[in-house]
């Protein structure tokens, strides 16, 4: 059975670290945060899993999916999915957990690309955030 591998990020989990708003409320500035992660999901993703079929959707309320329908994605068994999205991984836990944020040290490789860029576009909304 073939199944599109999708990817869910959502703006709640960046609560802890949003200085505008927080729960499902989004303005401008927060939305950089969705942005910033679907530039860093995407490039991971074509760059280093070779992926061409990605199309991100808005969620509906507060955040983005990504679904990637490329035959290979589509035919992963559960244990190369769960390897794929722990690759991917920045945010820990649910609802439920403690601190969710967990930019770990070194930074992704993807992550750090922004991070360290001080002139990329998405830096700003790094500023006054205790990342």
């Amino acid at each position: 059975m073939a199944k599109e591998l999708v990817f869910d990020i959502d703006l709640t989990d960046y609560d802890e670290i949003r200085t505008c708003c927080d729960k499902a409320n989004i303005c401008h500035k927060c939305w950089s945060f969705v942005t910033m992660a679907i530039k860093v999901v995407d490039a991971a993703l074509r760059d280093d899993f070779g992926f061409k079929h990605i199309m991100w959707v808005y969620s509906g309320r507060r955040g983005a999916h990504a679904w990637i329908s490329d035959e290979r994605a589509r035919t992963m068994d559960d244990q190369r999915r769960r390897a794929v999205a722990g690759y991917l991984e920045v945010i820990k836990g649910g609802a439920q957990s403690g601190k969710k944020v967990n930019v770990k040290r070194p930074l992704h490789p993807h992550l750090a690309l922004v991070y360290n860029k001080r002139s990329h576009p998405l830096w700003n909304i790094f500023s006054d955030s205790p990342i």
